[in-house]
């Protein structure tokens, strides 16, 4: 039998001893009159042969397997909400291994795991070696985050003239997205125009509340008025500090604070609003070290002019331990996660003491330089008040203190 629930199964029994024939052969309940018994459906057969030459008779039974039908079943499942696609995985059993899967996704995934969902309904064939499939629906609840790409940017003319023009998609959410561009005045629709030279961010909303921010920058490239001076970024610790000093000038209302790894293409980070003072610091707390990063200011004029600064850059050094150890939730009856930074990739060990300073939990996490999230579950250990430390080799411990609740 080729697949489970198909009628193309085949038995066959051979004569044995004298025969002096002829023979009549029956299959029952059906199954013909021959040796070979073909096109059957599982089940038990019986075969009846009579030798008419000297009459004798004699009947066996033949049993006709098939195999185990072809089932899906979801092993594990992400639902995608605002900020993260969905995932799924599945697993085959059944039929005759190994299985090849194919989702109904463009391009086409194949594999057992499915992933970088929208919400909605999938569909996944699942083949055996011999050829037997089953088609199978996956529902994936959720709300589909919205995701932004730039679609064309067009320069303007020269530094003082307002024919700049940018143009955005979105997707996701289901449709019905709208766009608001973080001008004065403010406006609307994919597409931005008649703008000056400068970096501009449009925010994209779903009918779901997802939304998206994309910051770009038209050109060209404009040199400051003398109204911002002295502009430098350097390292200070495990981030990069930003200073710089604007002159008395024309109105503006505030600083675009913006990143680049490559010098060329900038994203905006912040913004600094115009003060009283003329003095400005902000430090970059998302840097990982040994990255050299590009930094510009877009100073924002009152009257709607933009003018772009001088380029400046700067790297942290590599350092070896944890920086930014951050510790939730506390109290807890069940995970909890520890998040920060790490200087450089090293091997991390944990260590959880109980309220008698005796080890409860040794555990060793292989992690790349930057951000990190461990997590810790209490659930296996009594309430009560634990103290914890996180070691790397070559640098300092550092302690965090946990307490399991009920």
């Amino acid at each position: 039998m080729s697949c489970n629930g198909l009628s193309d199964g085949q038995a066959t029994v051979a004569l044995q001893g004298t025969v002096v024939g002829p023979t009549q052969i029956t299959w029952s309940p059906l199954g013909g009159n021959a040796l070979t018994a073909n096109a059957l459906p599982a089940g038990t057969y019986v075969v009846d042969v009579l030798d008419q030459g000297n009459g004798c008779e004699t009947s066996t039974t033949v049993v006709v397997p098939e195999p185990a039908p072809l089932a899906v079943n979801i092993l594990d499942q992400v639902d995608p909400d605002c900020d993260t696609y969905g995932e799924v995985t599945v697993n085959a059993s059944g039929g005759n291994g190994p299985f090849t899967y194919a989702w109904n996704t463009t391009p086409v995934q194949t594999g057992n795991a499915l992933t970088g969902l929208e919400a909605g309904t999938y569909s996944l064939t699942v083949t055996d070696q011999d050829g037997c499939h089953i088609t199978e629906s996956v529902v994936i609840p959720g709300v589909s985050p919205v995701a932004l790409s730039v679609v064309g940017l067009s320069d303007a003319s020269s530094c003082t003239t307002p024919d700049a023009q940018a143009t955005v998609a979105a997707t996701g959410s289901g449709g019905n997205i709208s766009y608001l561009w973080q001008v004065t005045p403010a406006q609307t629709g994919p597409t931005l125009s008649n703008v000056f030279p400068g970096s501009y961010t449009v925010i994209a909303t779903g009918a779901n509340g997802c939304a998206d921010t994309l910051g770009l920058t038209l050109g060209p490239v404009c040199p400051l008025t003398a109204s911002l001076l002295d502009f430098q970024a350097y390292p200070a610790g495990s981030e990069i500090a930003l200073d710089w000093v604007a002159a008395s000038g024309d109105p503006y209302l505030g600083f675009e604070i913006e990143r680049s790894l490559d010098g060329v293409h900038f994203r905006a980070l912040a913004w600094a609003e115009a003060g009283a003072e003329t003095g400005y610091q902000w430090h970059d707390a998302t840097v990982v070290p040994a990255t050299r990063y590009y930094y510009r200011l877009t100073q924002r004029f009152v009257d709607g002019s933009e003018r772009l600064s001088d380029v400046r850059e700067a790297m942290v050094s590599p350092w070896p331990g944890v920086a930014g150890l951050e510790v939730f939730p506390v109290p807890s009856s069940g995970l909890v996660q520890l998040q920060g930074r790490l200087g450089q990739a090293a091997r991390v060990e944990m260590l959880l003491f109980n309220s008698l300073g005796q080890q409860v939990l040794r555990k060793h996490f292989d992690l790349k330089a930057g951000l990190f999230n461990l997590s810790l579950d209490l659930s296996p250990h009594p309430e009560g008040v634990y103290s914890g430390m996180l070691r790397v080799e070559g640098a300092a411990s550092i302690p965090f203190r946990v307490q399991k609740s009920r």
